[in-house]
């Protein structure tokens, strides 16, 4: 029961998307909601009837089945990627306006079940209406299959077979990048291609998964064995930057000046593993320890950096099941840091410019009425933490060009509602 509506920041409904029990995900202006779902053994949402929403448009139904999550929103909002599922456990992907109109097939017959289906990556590359890129398992398995489009759909062209299901790519999308890794190896080259599938190596034996490009897309960083190793993303030799003592590679700071790196895992034996805090100048030099207990878990946050990367973000001293802790905030220029929450989960970077040391932090806790989240604000800069909100319902999320953050709260009926509070 219920409905998903949208809401105005500024007061104000924009109308009812759809009725029922829903997921919904927001991809820039354009919102995706699920509804008539259909659940695996663990209760996850794996399929329904999907509408597409933007202000200014009706809501569209696209779909009476199609896989929760796996969907993209061109950047200017006026174009959708989607699955509609079939028998068989194979699904299509579409291309449509975000509106009424009609929708063009694309892979039209793609593994959707299990890792097939909750890894598929759907993007359109590029500003504006960008091109349509599609990796997916061409049978009911892996391995995937990378694949471009025309920006109206049309045959596709092949960029990679083999790889890892996801790919990146450059503000431009004049390229992507992926890596190839065989099903019994946890290595594999990562290569540079352009939508006309015209690739170029640019290293190889990387660990799977360890490889970052940098934000103005010139570099790549990526572990090697132990050893951390940069190269220009147009080709060339590649760069040592620690030959050895590189264990994970977790990040790469927005200004492309450091790469945060774990070199001595701790002693858990349950749950992921933890590291001690190391940073990597990308231009040479030796690492900078910046943690030396090897309880920190460096690979968690949607943000291990502020949005000027002066600062580096990380977990330590962690819960029983090593999932959350206290998130430590050290400024990457030496000095002392200071530390938001008790059990946080998750931290997010504000990048508007007048803002680049501010952080939206979520710390998890268990009421008495179940599950709640505790919402904090954070300058970096100035060591400043003021409370936002306890015992919200959802979490935090942004509006309004990362100027106010929206949450539910539930803990009381005479309070009960969503609310919107300014960014610093």
């Amino acid at each position: 029961s219920g409905e998903v509506r949208a809401i105005d920041p500024s007061g104000g409904s924009l109308g009812t998307i759809a009725r029922g029990e829903a997921e919904v995900r927001v991809i820039g202006a354009v919102a995706f909601v699920w509804t008539n779902l259909q659940f695996d053994g663990d209760g996850n949402a794996l399929a329904g009837a999907l509408t597409v929403w933007r202000r200014g448009e009706s809501p569209s139904k696209k779909a009476d089945s199609s896989a929760v999550g796996s969907v993209a929103a061109s950047a200017d909002g006026s174009r959708v990627l989607y699955t509609t599922l079939q028998s068989g456990g194979t699904a299509g992907v579409l291309l449509a306006p975000v509106g009424e109109g009609t929708a063009t097939p694309l892979a039209a017959k793609v593994g959707a079940q299990g890792v097939c289906q909750e890894r598929m990556q759907l993007a359109f590359v590029g500003p504006g209406r960008g091109r349509p890129v599609v990796s997916y398992c061409a049978g009911a398995a892996p391995p995937f299959t990378l694949e471009a489009f025309a920006e109206s759909g049309g045959a596709g062209v092949k960029l990679g077979d083999s790889i890892a299901p996801f790919f990146q790519a450059n503000r431009s999308g004049t390229a992507l990048w992926y890596q190839q890794v065989a099903a019994d190896s946890a290595t594999g080259p990562v290569r540079a291609v352009t939508l006309d599938g015209a690739s170029t190596d640019l290293a190889e034996g990387v660990a799977d998964g360890e490889w970052i490009p940098t934000a103005d897309g010139t570099t790549l960083v990526f572990r090697a064995g132990s050893s951390l190793r940069r190269v220009p993303t147009a080709g060339g030799a590649s760069q040592t930057l620690a030959a050895d003592g590189v264990l994970r590679l977790a990040g790469v700071s927005p200004s492309g000046q450091h790469a945060l790196v774990g070199g001595q895992v701790g002693p858990r034996t349950d749950g992921d593993p933890t590291y001690d805090v190391k940073l990597l100048p990308l231009a040479g030099g030796p690492a900078v320890a910046v943690y030396n207990d090897n309880d920190a878990r460096i690979d968690v946050l949607e943000s291990p950096f502020t949005s000027d990367g002066r600062h580096v973000l990380f977990l330590s001293r962690l819960n029983r099941t090593g999932a959350a802790g206290e998130l430590q905030i050290v400024p990457v220029s030496g000095g002392t840091g200071f530390f938001v929450g008790r059990n946080v989960v998750d931290a997010y970077a504000v990048s508007r410019g007048d803002e680049p040391t501010s952080l939206v932090v979520v710390d998890e806790f268990t009421s008495d009425v179940g599950e709640a989240f505790n919402v904090y604000l954070a300058d970096a800069a100035a060591q400043k933490v003021d409370l936002l909100a306890t015992q919200t319902t959802s979490g935090a999320f942004f509006v309004s060009q990362q100027s106010k953050v929206v949450y539910s709260y539930t803990a009381t009926a005479a309070e009960a509602g969503i609310y919107l509070s300014p960014v610093y």
